[in-house]
């Protein structure tokens, strides 16, 4: 069974101005987490930090318009690579349900 992402936004760093806009996002901390189907569903998160370059003029997007899907791709598009993010959780919640190594009591104890 395939694991279900679920990309956030938890906070956007504003700058209140910049050659004459307002509340100009240049970071954001991003969050992802991934969850196995099933009876008992596995979780794993993971979670970074995105800046950004200086807006456009043209195609600048007021701080109250903006959606958290026009942010994710600002996220994805200054290098958080986010296939190589689900596939790190993937690999978590892989260990979790078939862990390497185990540690077991002394039997003697």
């Amino acid at each position: 069974m395939a694991n279900t992402y679920t990309w956030a936004i938890a906070y956007m760093d504003t700058k209140p101005s910049d050659d004459g806009l307002t509340d100009v996002v240049i970071s954001c901390q991003w969050n992802c987490s991934a969850t196995t189907g099933g009876d008992t569903p596995t979780n794993a998160s993971n979670y970074g930090y995105a800046h950004f370059g200086p807006p456009s003029t043209q195609d600048f997007t007021a701080y109250p318009d903006l959606t958290q899907n026009q942010v994710l791709g600002w996220v994805w598009a200054s290098g958080v690579d986010q296939a190589a993010v689900e596939a790190g959780l993937d690999s978590q919640i892989e260990q979790m349900l078939n862990p390497p190594s185990v540690i077991l009591p002394n039997p003697w104890a």
